[in-house]
């Protein structure tokens, strides 16, 4: 591994680029095995930024560039500073404090005082929506009045409170959708027809499992980061687009990567998405050296991550809290121990 430079005439390259608190690392694969790194100062205003700053210091024609992935903080940022979007939930009637019920254990076992972490939405912006389906029936059906009074109430807090997002999560809506579907549809179409510019989501299409409070608590957790996410990726995708760089794959917090325009439908998935490109990264080099099991370390300039590598692939996990919020989506299981070095 050496310091970065230029690409050989006709050599095929690709990168990795993981923006971090304090700085934007860039490694570039060339065709014949080499790798080149190249470290920049990260801009917290324009976290795009340090990726161009990074492409461009490595001096990387864009010609020979054919694949970018991308590790990214975007979504850890927003949900450690609360900087995402306003969200209106729909929950089924009756069940409306499942985020503030959560469940039912305390924030630390013999401090009385500690609270748990506010959820992301309040309990004034969530509509309770009339139906109820238990497993295997439906006990209480949602009528289309029903369904067009949740639309009106839904608008109309949405712009009260400037929400760009609206989650639907309704009870057992994992075994039987069919009431999600009709709401989502109806607000859908009040939104199309009304000119708003508001996003949907429901939490079938986002978690289709049981547990009612982690797939509540994920899914707002997706509407909170989708705005976000969407207005990051689109600007991003743009700016490498106009200097002839391919869009790039997102890192997710399970170790893989998605296509831009599909992360955006997965913001949630991204919560970890730096942490993990360096627990992945590790394991293949574990592999390289034939050891099946180690334990990674990454010291970025905010903080210090552990992660395993076991029989040769990195530990993951079915979910987990991320700044007090559960998000029940895979992961790679990832420790901040420390501070960083920043």
């Amino acid at each position: 591994m050496t310091a970065s430079s230029g690409v050989a005439a006709g050599q095929r390259v690709a990168v990795g680029i993981d923006v971090g608190g304090t700085f934007t690392d860039l490694a570039a694969l060339h065709a014949d095995g080499t790798v080149h790194t190249t470290k920049v100062l990260s801009v917290p205003v324009d976290r795009a930024q340090g990726v161009l700053d990074a492409l461009a210091a490595a001096e990387l024609p864009p010609d020979r560039l054919v694949y970018i992935a991308h590790g990214t903080t975007v979504v850890t940022n927003l949900l450690l500073e609360r900087r995402g979007s306003p969200v209106v939930a729909c929950a089924t009637r009756g069940f409306t404090d499942l985020l503030e019920l959560r469940r039912q254990e305390r924030a630390a076992l013999y401090d009385l005082s500690r609270q748990h972490v506010a959820p992301l939405v309040s309990r004034e912006h969530i509509v309770a929506v009339p139906e109820r389906v238990a497993p295997g029936e439906v006990v209480e059906p949602l009528t289309e009045a029903g369904a067009a009074q949740v639309v009106d109430e839904a608008l109309a807090m949405a712009a009260a409170s400037g929400a760009h997002t609206i989650a639907v999560t309704l009870l057992h809506a994992y075994g039987d959708a069919t009431h999600e579907q009709r709401l989502g549809a109806a607000l859908r179409e009040a939104i199309a027809a009304r000119a708003l510019s508001i996003d949907v989501v429901t939490s079938h299409e986002v978690l289709p499992e049981i547990r009612e409070y982690e797939r509540m608590a994920t899914t707002v957790a997706e509407a909170y980061a989708r705005p976000s996410v969407r207005r990051y990726l689109a600007g991003l995708s743009s700016r490498l687009g106009e200097r002839g760089y391919p869009a790039p794959r997102v890192m997710t917090s399970a170790g893989g990567t998605l296509e831009a325009h599909d992360a955006v439908q997965h913001a949630a998935a991204l919560a970890l998405s730096g942490p993990a490109g360096g627990v992945t990264g590790a394991a293949a080099i574990a592999r390289a050296l034939g050891m099946a099991r180690a334990l990674t370390i990454d010291i970025g300039g905010t903080s210090a991550d552990v992660g395993l590598v076991d029989d040769g692939e990195p530990l993951v996990e079915r979910g987990g809290g991320v700044a007090g919020i559960p998000i029940a989506l895979p992961r790679v299981l990832v420790e901040a121990v420390a501070a960083g070095g920043g």
